[in-house]
């Protein structure tokens, strides 16, 4: 949560994980200026103070997120200074999603904002999906305590930035960093303060 300063501008990606960064955000802040494509995300910031843009586009009937070319037009129109995003699937090549058109508004979502995290509980990593949406470099991975030690250095070792949440990504707080490989094992200092 020290990531989000007073005032900053917000893209909020559509997904359980964000909703429950909005939840946290709507007590926490008195100004901040929240882009994005999730209408659950939407109704939670409803009556908070902070504003709220709601981008337009086709909305998906499981998830109530709104993707596609519309959104992705709309979103070229803004710049954030952080960009907070779920993702279906991590590997050592990135961050996927199965569906190609939410992989272009999330894609739109990483280039508008300043920097992005990528809000992923341990079940989505090592296992990739259809349409790739960023690379490990360009986003912080904000996961859970529940991920795999080995997993986590070696998607640093293939140039992730991790960061472990105190409770189920309920933001970007760092606390704890990544434990070092057993004997005989690779992997890469974990940088506190990445």
């Amino acid at each position: 949560m020290e990531e989000v300063g007073e005032g900053d501008a917000l893209i909020l990606d559509a997904g359980s994980t964000t909703l429950i960064l909005a939840n946290l955000l709507k007590g926490r802040f008195r100004k901040l200026f929240v882009l994005t494509n999730s209408i659950p995300v939407a109704l939670e910031l409803q009556g908070s103070g902070l504003e709220v843009l709601v981008l337009g586009g086709q909305m998906r009937h499981h998830s109530l997120a709104l993707i596609g070319p519309a959104t992705v037009r709309t979103l070229s129109w803004y710049r954030a200074d952080k960009a907070f995003l779920g993702a279906t699937g991590v590997d050592s090549k990135g961050f996927s999603t199965p569906n190609p058109l939410e992989a272009e508004t999330k894609r739109a979502m990483v280039e508008a904002a300043g920097k992005a995290y990528i809000l992923a509980d341990s079940t989505k990593l090592n296992r990739p999906t259809l349409a790739r949406f960023a690379s490990l470099e360009e986003a912080v991975l904000v996961t859970d305590a529940e991920a795999d030690p080995q997993v986590l250095w070696a998607l640093e070792a293939a140039g992730a930035r991790v960061w472990v949440a105190d409770l189920p990504l309920t933001g970007a707080k760092k606390s704890r960093s990544v434990p070092a490989p057993r004997a005989g094992e690779g992997g890469k200092g974990h940088e506190e303060g990445d």
